[in-house]
């Protein structure tokens, strides 16, 4: 009798293993088959990662740069590492580099699947809920981006294995080696070169951090020594940019993406009445002469336009429109409230669950260069009353995900708070925090849905979590 018992333990122990494991190879083939049939996807963004790619293979990146040349804006502009992989996949595999890219991507895609099924599983005790909460992630925005040519795919992979270790060391109080920390700061440290808003995103990590710190060692001491190794990575990779770029140009930065980013929200605060752009300042006059309509489009070509006008360099221009967008939001702090609030939009609030809507997207974008959503969805008939009917209702899934995180978290983590501190209720928080805070961090400059996929596997695990709760006594 007790054989029989531990053979039915093992067979009980296999089964979510088996359904895993099945569950991931799904996941492979479905990636896969979607990449031949598709093929590698584009968007407007591809191109000026590629023409960086294009001057990295050819020598025009690496060498002395002019910050004065009509070239400096664009060699600038971006963090260097998705153009370095671009390049390099091009030196690999030729004109079949974007197909190389795109697969490299999907690994990364399915690798933070992985991660996120082992957190998932640790945390919620059921591995059905588990395999339904990472496939919500991986059938949704990532399923688009990983075999799309820009950097969201590979960032959002590289964050979401990074928290999901985080989370998952957490909820196992396991004592973590310090060269295993160590590897697992190279993961936003990657993502700096892929993304240089990284190191504000990691300031909406510090709440999750600060759960692994507390499970993983014992006192004050043996916890900022972690919280510095975890950080150490990110650090050099910024001082190494910022010195890389100051070797080639005199000048130490990261990207001069702020030139034109910070003016988003600007222009928008012009539109609703605040004389922004009235100041008595250069840089600020000849951009009120070159935005002729006050929109975001226009914004590109007139910053470019303003820099040869006034004889001044991308960089210079990036540290002007940063201190213009910080005098502006003082002077007028209730407009600048308003356009953050209107970046708001519903859609972003129903994006955990949407694998109709991302199978719609790539299926429309078969052409090779990506379509929005709504160009997925037919113009007329049973067809669009169909799509928009499935589309609305995993969206409703996905606005009952966010409600369960935001407010259930907290007033289940309220109710329970009697009984003592729960680490499980801690992590769940500080991963709500997490959404919440990248959404917020976006929404002060300007917010697209590619953006926020890193925290999308929180709503359906918060949902997952409340439900198990509620089941148990």
């Amino acid at each position: 009798m007790t054989v029989a018992r531990e053979v039915g333990a093992r067979e009980t122990a296999a089964a979510p293993r088996s359904l895993a494991l099945a569950a991931l190879i799904a996941l492979i083939l479905l990636k896969l088959a979607l990449l031949l049939a598709i093929g590698p996807l584009t968007s407007p963004d591809t191109g000026g990662y590629a023409a960086i790619a294009d001057a990295m293979r050819h020598g025009g990146y690496w060498g002395r740069l002019d910050l004065h040349a009509t070239n400096s804006a664009l060699l600038t502009a971006r963090a260097p590492g998705y153009p370095a992989l671009l390049a390099l996949a091009h030196r690999v595999a030729g004109t079949s580099g974007a197909w190389l890219l795109a697969l490299l991507q999907i690994a990364l895609g399915v690798a933070a699947a992985v991660a996120l099924h082992g957190f998932a599983r640790a945390l919620l005790g059921n591995a059905v809920a588990a395999l339904l909460v990472t496939a919500a992630y991986a059938t949704s925005l990532p399923l688009v981006l990983d075999q799309t040519l820009l950097t969201d795919g590979p960032y959002a992979s590289l964050m979401v294995i990074f928290l999901a270790h985080l989370g998952r060391y957490a909820i196992q109080r396991t004592r973590v080696p310090s060269r295993t920390i160590l590897l697992l700061g190279l993961l936003p440290a990657a993502g700096l070169l892929l993304r240089e808003s990284t190191t504000q995103v990691m300031v909406t990590v510090l709440p999750l951090i600060a759960c692994f710190l507390y499970a993983v060692r014992p006192g004050v001491l043996p916890r900022l020594a972690v919280f510095i190794l975890l950080l150490l990575p990110l650090a050099a990779v910024n001082a190494g940019v910022s010195a890389f770029n100051a070797a080639r140009s005199g000048a130490s930065f990261l990207s001069t993406g702020l030139r034109t980013a910070l003016l988003v929200p600007l222009v928008q605060m012009e539109a609703r009445g605040a004389p922004v752009f009235q100041a008595d300042d250069p840089v600020v006059r000849a951009l009120r002469q070159e935005i002729k309509e006050w929109r975001n489009a226009v914004i590109y070509d007139a910053v470019t336009r303003t820099e040869q006008r006034l004889g001044i360099t991308p960089v210079e221009m990036a540290k002007d429109v940063r201190g213009f967008f910080l005098r502006s939001i003082a002077a007028y702090p209730g407009v600048y409230a308003s356009v953050v609030l209107t970046e708001l939009r519903p859609r972003y609030f129903a994006l955990s669950v949407a694998p109709a809507a991302s199978l719609g997207t790539l299926i429309a974008s078969r052409g090779g260069a990506l379509v929005s959503v709504s160009q997925s969805i037919p113009t007329a008939g049973a067809g669009r009353l169909l799509t928009l009917g499935v589309y609305g209702a995993t969206a409703l899934v996905a606005g009952l995900c966010w409600l369960a995180m935001v407010p259930g978290l907290p007033l289940l983590a309220l109710a329970r708070a009697r009984r003592g501190f729960a680490l499980d209720i801690a992590v769940l928080l500080a991963l709500a925090a997490f959404h919440v805070g990248l959404l917020l961090l976006y929404a002060m400059v300007h917010i697209e849905a590619r953006y926020l996929i890193p925290a999308e596997f929180v709503p359906p695990l918060a949902l997952a979590y409340l439900l198990l709760a509620w089941r148990r006594p």
